[in-house]
């Protein structure tokens, strides 16, 4: 290569044109890069602009996955202690039915732990008089994160209670969304709780 540039240069001299033996060499250098490499470098650059763009569009629909998680477990939370009747099948159906707003959330992947707490008050001591934990589907993936030891320490922390018996309800919603990125697929684990009194307590 060495040698034909000397060339170049020898008959631009040769001839008395330094414009002629410029425009040579900028011919002789065009022609020594593969035509190859410019299809190659844009196949590259949108292949990774693809990867970007998708993993953006994921990302916006994980977080919108959250929210509705969070807005289900609320709502089956409202709708079990606005009347004490209210089971915790019909509670956990509503929290399903909330899931369902969004056409491609499978709310038959979510566990569903609703936790119904009776508790004594004396004075500034609260006391757990009963705790049952249901699932849905009956046989949870996922254990609840709440012990009725953890439950009645946050009881004991509020302060101007009033003596006498209360009701609580935990809903807690678990859900594994599938994040999707070409060639990798990962589930991300989602979880939302609320913890709401009985009306009528």
């Amino acid at each position: 290569m060495t040698r034909r540039v000397a060339r170049l240069l020898l008959a631009g001299r040769e001839a008395g044109g330094e414009e002629r033996m410029l425009n040579k060499w900028m011919k002789h250098r065009s022609a020594s890069i593969p035509k190859g490499q410019a299809l190659v470098e844009t196949a590259l650059f949108f292949s990774v602009l693809f990867v970007l763009l998708f993993g953006v569009v994921q990302v916006g629909v994980a977080v919108n996955t959250y929210l509705t998680v969070i807005n289900a477990a609320r709502a089956g939370g409202r709708y079990a202690v606005s009347d004490p009747d209210h089971s915790n099948a019909q509670t956990a159906q509503v929290v399903k039915t909330a899931m369902s707003n969004l056409a491609y959330l499978d709310a038959t992947h979510a566990t569903i732990v609703i936790t119904r707490v009776k508790t004594h008050t004396t004075g500034n001591a609260t006391t757990i008089t009963s705790y049952v934990v249901y699932y849905e589907p009956t046989l949870g993936t996922q254990p609840s994160r709440f012990t009725p030891d953890e439950v009645g320490a946050r009881l004991n922390s509020v302060t101007g209670k009033k003596p006498g018996d209360d009701e609580f309800v935990i809903v807690e919603v678990f859900y594994d969304y599938p994040f999707f990125l070409p060639a990798v697929r990962t589930d991300i684990p989602m979880y939302s709780y609320v913890i709401m009194r009985v009306v009528g307590h």
